[in-house]
C-alpha cells in the first residue's frame, strides 16, 4: 500500500468533521537516496489534502526527534550481555541511528469533510 492510499484510507475512518492526528518521519531532504524509500516518499501537507482532508497542517517536532534520539544512543550504550531483547534493541538502535539526521519528525492534523 502507498502512503497515499493509507491516507486515503484513513480519511474513511473518522466521521465528517472528524480529526485525524498521526506523527511520522520524512526525509529532510526528499531525494536522500540513504533514507528508506517510504519515508522519502512520504509528503503530509501535499498528500493530506490530495487525499481529500482540509483543515491540514504539519508541523516539525524537533524535541520529540531529540528525545528519540537519546533513548536509541542510550539503548545503543547499554550493556547487557545474553538479553535477548536488549541485543535485539542495540541492532535497531544502530539500524536508526545511522540515517537520524536524514529525517525529521513531524506531527500533522487534517480534518474529513462534512
Amino acid at each position: 500500500m502507498t502512503s497515499a492510499e493509507a491516507l486515503r484510507e484513513c480519511l474513511r475512518v473518522p466521521r465528517p468533521g472528524g480529526r485525524l492526528v498521526v506523527t511520522c518521519w520524512q526525509a529532510a531532504e526528499p531525494g536522500d537516496e540513504r533514507v528508506w524509500r517510504r519515508i522519502r516518499e512520504l509528503d503530509l501537507a501535499r498528500q493530506l489534502p490530495e487525499a481529500g482532508f482540509t483543515d491540514t497542517e504539519v508541523v516539525d517536532r524537533p524535541q520529540w526527534r531529540e528525545r528519540e534520539k537519546r533513548m536509541w544512543e542510550e539503548a545503543l550504550a547499554t550493556d547487557a550481555p545474553g538479553d535477548p531483547a536488549m541485543v535485539s534493541m542495540r541492532e535497531e538502535a544502530r539500524s536508526v541511528l545511522a540515517t537520524f539526521d536524514q529525517k525529521r519528525r513531524v506531527l500533522a492534523t487534517a480534518t474529513r469533510p462534512r
